[in-house]
């Protein structure tokens, strides 16, 4: 996957997510936008962080669900969401963060 800064712009991050909001929920959401690829809630403790990331299969479909969902409400709460600023926040990668104790 290339999702480094300044490569692929097919990942989104979904800021002021609801703490009930799940990865179903998000997925359900933004997958009339485009064929998704990955769906992460950042989590700590089990408790939501209040933000998560999708990656889509081209950036074309990313820009069209930045376009429709950008301060649209989900869940009772007002969310924004841009291209993402960082890699891709894999299931993956992150165990092997965690289990290293290496912080993202």
């Amino acid at each position: 996957m290339d999702n480094t800064d300044g490569g692929s712009r097919r990942t989104i991050h979904i800021g002021n997510l609801n703490f009930r909001t799940n990865e179903d929920t998000l997925e359900k959401t933004f997958a009339k936008f485009g064929k998704i690829i990955n769906v992460y809630i950042v989590s700590s403790g089990g408790r939501s962080r209040g933000y998560g990331f999708i990656e889509y299969e081209n950036e074309s479909e990313a820009r069209d669900a930045i376009s429709a969902m950008d301060k649209s409400i989900l869940e009772d709460n007002e969310i924004g969401v841009d291209f993402s600023q960082k890699r891709i926040y894999c299931k993956k990668i992150l165990r092997f963060w965690r289990s290293k104790k290496i912080s993202p």
